[in-house]
């Protein structure tokens, strides 16, 4: 079985984008209350995942591992990420970088090549585009880790008004002889509204890599992989899902359990993603456990206070 692991880096981030699925915790951040929903620190160990994958993991044969969370290169993230890799014994790494932390950082990076699939850097546009010294060291970072041998891409988000940029931006990297992605923008409500998808001409889906398509009815973040999710630094830390778009339970780091038979089916009579095979198990207060401006709304929203009342109990 090869598997693909999301692991958990804290959630710090100097874009903060306005679209970022984290943008609650920016909010809160800027209100002061961070804590009152997220965690500063890991609250299980880099050894606690290892003793938990070779128990409920033990059939991997490959192990494709991407950090998620925050900004890899943020300078509080890095010994973080940099212990991760040099930890970690049987993962490979596909790396997610905005492209902006220092050369250092990256340098170290490349120094652990030979545990390294592929970096993508995503270049925000909306954020940056306007600033030419930042843009500057976006295209160092880049070429830096190219320069390392190892596989590097460019990618942007199909954000409508910007496509004719988008498309430039594409040939300028094509020209440098740097792969080139887009891929489709989840809209500005934490990247769940896909308001900007809605209106996609056929050209647009077209423009989109395939790799961000999920054809079929089985899914999976990276095709041929299982997905393991694991969460970190929000008040379901420690528990591990399979989808983010339907994120029922399927394990537990500290709880030291696992359910493996789950399939996540894209369902397209109901229009979303199913996961099936297994008991569906929901921590949260929303339905489906899945953030909507509409749930947000209707709907009570847990605090690690809340949480910790309820004694983590169950809501199916």
């Amino acid at each position: 079985m090869k598997y693909y692991i999301e692991f958990p880096i804290p959630i710090r981030c100097s874009l903060k984008c306005v679209y970022c699925f984290h943008s609650e915790a920016f909010d809160l951040e800027k209100e002061g209350r961070f804590n009152d929903k997220y965690l500063d620190q890991r609250p299980f160990t880099l050894q606690q995942y290892i003793d938990w994958r070779n128990k409920h993991l033990s059939n991997g044969t490959e192990f494709l591992c991407e950090l998620h969370g925050g900004e890899m290169s943020h300078p509080k993230n890095q010994d973080d990420v940099l212990n991760i890799v040099d930890t970690f014994d049987k993962e490979i790494f596909q790396l997610q970088t905005n492209g902006l932390g220092d050369g250092e950082f990256y340098r170290e990076l490349c120094k652990r090549k030979a545990k390294i699939n592929r970096i993508g850097f995503t270049f925000h546009r909306e954020m940056i585009a306007d600033k030419p010294e930042i843009v500057k060291k976006y295209i160092d970072n880049v070429m830096l880790c190219n320069s390392f041998g190892i596989k590097v891409y460019v990618k942007e988000l199909l954000i409508k008004k910007m496509r004719d940029q988008i498309l430039e931006n594409k040939k300028f990297w094509i020209e440098k002889g740097i792969e080139f992605r887009i891929q489709d923008f989840k809209g500005y409500g934490r990247g769940k509204t896909f308001e900007e998808y809605q209106n996609y001409t056929n050209l647009d889906k077209m423009l989109i890599s395939s790799e961000y398509k999920h054809k079929g009815t089985q899914c999976s973040c990276r095709s041929g992989y299982k997905n393991v999710l694991i969460r970190g630094f929000d008040i379901f830390a420690g528990d591990v899902i399979c989808c983010w778009d339907d994120p029922c339970v399927v394990g537990n780091i500290m709880e030291d359990w696992y359910l493996p038979d789950y399939r996540i089916v894209k369902d397209f009579s109901k229009g979303h993603i199913d996961v099936q095979g297994i008991e569906k198990i929901y921590r949260g207060s929303y339905p489906r456990d899945t953030w909507s401006p509409e749930n947000e709304k209707m709907y009570p929203n847990l605090t690690r206070k809340d949480f910790n009342r309820n004694n983590k109990n169950m809501l199916t």
